[in-house]
């Protein structure tokens, strides 16, 4: 059988330095990840709008190049000739009556249309006057922010690294 060559010193010193090389751990965030994710896919949407507008940019300027152009040297004014007139009987004018206003019809109860026709009819004075309200309300309370109030909110926290500056 063949037997393999001997390495020199050297050789063998680069083999044992080649030997205890161990291989980087890929540097994968899931933020990373997303915005990788986010930006091909605005690019994507970038490319769509730009073939849009190539598009209807080409359409106007075919539709402006196929357009036929009127020569205004063919356009000549017109002539009146006043010794030529047609007498024709004038019809007389005949003014319309004007529209009949149809009175409003004014409902009687409590409910909606019949308080949508007061209004109508009267105006904005048909309206009932507001009765102030009765009993206690409590104020509102603010909503308590978390201890650490760098994030806004700690139920959904999606724009967290965000918040703390892109460290996560």
């Amino acid at each position: 059988m063949h037997e393999p060559e001997r390495l020199t010193p050297e050789e063998s010193d680069f083999e044992a330095a080649l030997g205890a090389l161990m291989p980087l751990r890929p540097d994968l965030e899931v933020r990373k990840i997303w915005m990788e994710a986010q930006r091909r896919k605005w690019r994507a949407q970038v490319l769509v709008w730009r073939g849009v507008a190539a598009v209807l940019a080409a359409g106007l300027i075919v539709s402006l190049l196929l357009r036929g152009h009127d020569n205004p040297a063919s356009v000549r004014p017109i002539s009146i000739e006043p010794g030529r007139q047609v007498n024709q009987p004038v019809a007389p004018q005949v003014t319309p009556a004007p529209a009949r206003q149809s009175l409003p019809v004014v409902l009687s109860g409590d409910d909606y249309l019949a308080l949508r026709s007061r209004v109508v009819a009267f105006g904005i004075d048909a309206l009932p006057q507001a009765t102030p309200a009765t009993g206690t309300f409590a104020p509102i309370r603010p909503l308590e922010l978390p201890a650490d109030s760098s994030q806004p909110h700690t139920t959904i926290n999606i724009f967290g690294p965000l918040w703390r500056g892109g460290r996560s």
